[in-house]
């Protein structure tokens, strides 16, 4: 769906399941919430298939066949393909149930704890996982027409605007951490320490973010190119370095440490990745420019978190008390997107010029429109 550019459809199953098990939750039986699941799992697969095919139809004007056998030629190099990736999906499962299994022996709440806060990283990847599903199909279209060129551009493109809106967001939500954790968790039994615990953690996961937004982008990359071997043997030898790493780091007692291992891994998965795509695609010219591009995208992130936290601090102090969250919010949303785009945009960052053209593109459009509409009303 994805490769013929059906974003759409992708997320009916999930939306359907998610009514399902809404409707599960409200009779508030473990049973019950099963059941829908799985109905709710198995509709919205088969909603989703019958679309699929009515959208092939109606695009492409033709049916897609369906053929039942087993042809050895084309199965086995399908299944001789494929072996890589489910091996490495092997032993990262394996890696992670013993990531529960030393996270438990941390303490009480470690794993719910761990948990909480990696499923927060939502609200960072969300945008540069939206554009790396919008830019696969444009690669795989460039792909297809053995267009080296656009591909490259679009592959180098697809990284930086992946790390223009992840390290930015990062330290945004990295500044908010703790109200966002006691705006969305601080209720009932989930105290004050277990908020300033999350939020830790919460911050340490924040720091990777970079790492996963690059792996995703890579890996699809090199899937696209027909190479399944080189991001499953990096991701397999990486589960085995976590096999030794989590148990000897679990001695310490530390869960912050167990998160920094994490860290660590992403980074050098994202390394890995990134420095092997460079010599398939020939992109070593792209180490530099990217390297240079981090630095100038870095100095504006810190530059707007410092002037988001002075403004803060000085607000507080005039005060002489804690500001509130949504004042807070504001502040620090309206001062870090200001002072970002306003460094990145005269010190000639393409994609901040890019964003504010198509932002001064977009309000000529709509004082159009207004002037149009106030025309009319006056013609009336």
């Amino acid at each position: 769906m994805l490769a013929i550019g059906i974003f759409i459809l992708t997320q009916v199953c999930q939306i359907t399941l998610n009514i399902f098990v809404a409707f599960g939750v409200i009779t508030k039986s473990i049973s019950t919430i099963g059941l829908f699941y799985f109905l709710g799992y198995g509709i919205g697969a088969a909603i989703t298939i019958a679309l699929l095919l009515k959208k092939i139809h109606l695009r492409y004007n033709t049916f897609l066949k369906i053929t039942f056998g087993f042809d050895f030629k084309d199965h086995g190099k399908l299944i001789k393909d494929g072996l890589p990736t489910l091996l490495s999906f092997f032993l990262s499962f394996i890696a992670l149930i013993i990531l529960y299994q030393c996270t438990s022996k941390i303490g009480s709440g470690a794993i719910a704890v761990s948990g909480l806060s990696y499923k927060l990283l939502i609200l960072v990847s969300l945008i540069p996982s939206a554009i790396s599903t919008v830019l696969f199909q444009r690669i795989s279209l460039s792909h297809v027409k053995n267009d080296t060129i656009s591909k490259n551009f679009l592959i180098e493109k697809g990284l930086r605007s992946n790390l223009y809106f992840a390290i930015p967001l990062m330290a945004l939500v990295f500044m908010l951490r703790k109200d966002i954790i006691s705006l969305f968790l601080g209720h009932g039994m989930f105290n004050q320490a277990a908020v300033d615990w999350t939020s830790t953690i919460f911050g340490f996961f924040l720091m990777c973010i970079p790492a996963p937004t690059i792996n995703d982008f890579t890996t699809k990359i090199f899937f696209n190119n027909g190479d399944s071997y080189t991001p499953s043997v990096i991701t397999s030898f990486l589960a085995i370095g976590q096999y030794i790493g989590f148990p000897l780091i679990t001695k310490y007692g530390r869960l912050e440490l167990l998160v920094l291992f994490i860290v660590f891994v992403s980074y050098i998965q994202a390394f890995l990745l990134f420095y092997f795509l460079s010599i398939k695609l020939h992109l070593k010219y792209f180490f530099k420019n990217l390297f240079l591009f981090l630095m100038h995208l870095s100095g504006f992130t810190i530059f707007s978190v410092l002037l988001s936290l002075l403004l803060v601090h000085t607000l507080s102090f005039l005060m002489k008390s804690s500001i509130s969250f949504y004042l807070k919010l504001f502040i620090v949303l309206t001062a870090s997107i200001f002072s970002f785009f306003l460094t990145s945009y005269y010190c000639k960052l393409e994609e901040t010029r890019f964003i504010i053209s198509s932002l001064k593109t977009i309000l000529f459009k709509f004082n159009y429109i207004i002037n149009r509409l106030f025309y009319y009303i006056t013609f009336l």
